[in-house]
């Protein structure tokens, strides 16, 4: 039973193996900059209007915002980018969203700090924040230390989406026996007749 157990599992997590990389490409940094920012405003309203309730309340958003709307957070939906798990190649659930911004969290926390937190948040914001951006704007695909964390990687939801499109394709050509071909001609079916 065991066994069984552990080949289904095998078969829904698809492991990512040291040196294979993504197959995704890198999301455009013009809408990962603007959909940060939306995500970032909104947490400054919450603080804003609502105190120290605010402060909690946008730090649990900035952690588990990727999480919310399958792997978009409001700023990433009106973008159209997405936060993807890649080992899965599924959208990002609350686990790999808490994993890719606990930094952030924290952060926020030092805002609540008597006397210096405004100052000591604000340098560690613009200083974390410019380190980051630097890695996503040098690194080929794009990763952030907080995507290395959790695994992920934030892909524009269009090439997503098609991916997702031709999968569907691909199994219902192999639950049907017949042959699908893609716009190339090739065959994604596994048993042609």
């Amino acid at each position: 039973m065991l066994a069984s157990h552990s080949k289904s599992v095998e078969r829904r997590l698809r492991l990512v193996r040291e040196g294979e990389s993504s197959p995704y490409p890198k999301a455009s940094l013009w809408l990962r900059g603007c959909a940060r920012l939306v995500d970032f405003l909104w947490s400054a309203i919450l603080v804003f209007y609502l105190g120290n309730v605010g402060v909690v309340l946008a730090m649990l958003y900035l952690l588990f915002a990727d999480g919310l709307l399958s792997g978009q957070s409001p700023g990433k939906r009106i973008f159209g980018v997405r936060v993807v798990h890649v080992p899965t190649r599924h959208h990002a659930r609350y686990r790999e969203s808490l994993l890719r911004n606990a930094v952030w969290g924290l952060l926020l926390t030092l805002y609540s700090l008597p006397d210096f937190g405004l100052i000591v948040f604000g340098a560690f914001f613009f200083a974390y924040g410019f380190l980051e951006s630097w890695r996503v704007w040098r690194e080929p695909l794009g990763l952030r230390r907080g995507d290395v964390w959790a695994q992920t990687q934030v892909v524009d939801g269009k090439v997503l989406d098609k991916q997702l499109e031709w999968r569907s394709l691909q199994s219902l050509s192999s639950a049907s026996g017949r042959t699908v071909t893609g716009c190339r001609g090739e065959n994604i079916s596994k048993n042609p007749h």
